[in-house]
């Protein structure tokens, strides 16, 4: 048990957390960076973040970098304090009645218009997801076709653990591959190796939209591994669920971010009279983004684009993975370039998605470079295709990628665009070598084979 909930933490530490916005806000403010901490408020306060709207209220009120205003300190104040929060009503109440009645009427014809793009119901109706009890909503329709065994490592047998797990990520494309599989968090590289091995072989019915298949983007999956008579103490995880829920009442975004994961991470343990309080993951990973974590911001706007455990809602969507974008986070910038180069289930627009992939591509994430070498090379618009720019760029990826059947197929398709065939034949040999170990189709892969031994650059990758 002692060694699960060890684990459990393990998951959270391995996943890097941005810096947090409110809390980076606080530090100008009490360093009197007046007009940084008053944007950066600002901005919290427009994601429905209580705290920032009272700090701009106690802003105006003394005037501190801007001109003193107590109309907007009331307004503002009056904002924060609307979720009940009893330190901030009474401080509202306080104020009310220090302001004559004229005062107060002229006070809150300003409120009722900072209503109109802060307030609770407007914020409630642009951002928030509607939670659901269901993990898999209209968008994502993943059908697994065939599910490889796992079998648990007989080298972690002789450490003596008696259990493990391993969370994954990938891609399913339209031809039903798993794709871009990256290791969140290990117990063990045993487990690792024996999880890649396994997701590798999965074949997926693709996700369709208007009947067509479409590739749906991170999906999360967690591998555990027990020996035979395992059981996991659910009593004192729900115990220590119930601590990490009340530090993430009163902490910060990454208490909520943490906590959010824990949740998800944990539910394959517990039963599920325990399992019920642990609430919604969404419902923690908005009141994380609203504080201003990337990673939150992009959880959440993933999740409502699928519509797992809420109801899928693209505009919402839209509106987080962009701001999660803008703050720099590099799978925010990929899956945001690539809906919107595809145009699936955003506008396409194609510069717009290409720009997008050029910024997470420029931090080395891999996903991104593959899919935007393929871009430049595959590209039918005259004004983004460049074969030149994706063989620097493919030239660019690191060989040890985790993905080797993605890594080859992608160098294949590039090198025989560029007309390289003998490099190309030798990608696509690898990758026909690297599709029968993890027993797939490999049709496609042989139809290219042919193309490339006829001086033809590969045209399709489905």
């Amino acid at each position: 048990m002692k060694n699960l909930i060890v684990f459990l933490f393990f998951i959270l530490a391995c996943n890097s957390l941005w810096a947090v916005t409110y809390s980076e806000a606080m530090s100008n403010y009490q360093g009197k960076n007046f007009e940084r901490a008053h944007k950066q408020f600002t901005e919290l306060a427009s994601l429905g973040n209580k705290d920032a709207q009272y700090l701009l209220g106690v802003m105006y009120l003394n005037g501190d970098g801007i001109k003193s205003d107590i109309y907007k300190a009331f307004a503002w104040m009056s904002l924060a304090a609307s979720k009940g929060d009893k330190d901030y009503k009474k401080s509202v109440d306080t104020f009310a009645n220090k302001l004559d009645s004229e005062r107060l009427e002229k006070a809150r014809s300003i409120l009722d218009e900072l209503q109109k793009t802060y307030g609770d119901e407007t914020i409630e109706q642009k951002m928030h997801p509607v939670l659901t009890k269901s993990t898999q909503g209209e968008f994502q329709q993943l059908k697994l076709k065939y599910k490889a065994p796992t079998y648990y490592p007989k080298r972690a047998q002789k450490t003596g653990v008696a259990a493990g797990s391993v969370l994954l990520e990938y891609n399913v494309g339209p031809d039903g591959r798993t794709k871009h599989h990256r290791v969140i968090s290990s117990t063990s590289k045993f487990f690792r190796e024996e999880a890649l091995r396994s997701v590798k072989a999965y074949q997926y019915h693709p996700a369709t939209i208007n009947g067509k298949p479409v590739e749906t983007y991170l999906v999360v999956n967690n591998f555990t591994f027990e020996i035979e008579g395992f059981e996991a103490d659910s009593k004192a995880l729900h115990k220590k669920s119930m601590e990490m829920k009340k530090l993430a009442l009163k902490g910060s975004s990454v208490d909520r971010y943490k906590y959010a994961q824990w949740t998800g991470a944990l539910k394959r343990f517990m039963t599920p009279e325990h399992r019920k309080d642990l609430g919604n993951s969404n419902e923690w990973y908005t009141l994380s983004a609203i504080d201003g974590l990337p990673n939150a911001q992009f959880r959440i706007g993933r999740n409502m684009l699928y519509g797992e455990q809420c109801e899928a809602d693209s505009d919402k969507s839209f509106f987080w993975l962009q701001l999660a974008a803008e703050n720099g986070f590099a799978e925010a910038q990929t899956l945001l370039g690539l809906e919107r180069y595809k145009g699936v289930r955003f506008d396409r627009d194609r510069k717009m998605g290409v720009a997008w992939l050029e910024k997470a591509a420029a931090q080395n994430h891999t996903p991104a470079m593959v899919e935007l070498a393929l871009i430049y090379a595959m590209s039918d618009d005259a004004g983004i295709r460049d074969p030149q720019k994706a063989l620097a760029i493919i030239d660019s990826i690191p060989q040890k990628m985790e993905d080797r059947l993605t890594y080859y197929e992608s160098l294949a398709a590039v090198y025989s665009i560029n007309q390289e065939y003998e490099k190309a034949e030798k990608s696509q040999k690898r990758l026909l070598k690297e599709a029968k170990k993890h027993r797939l189709p490999t049709e496609v892969f042989e139809r290219n084979l042919n193309l490339i031994k006829n001086k033809k650059a590969i045209v399709s990758l489905i």
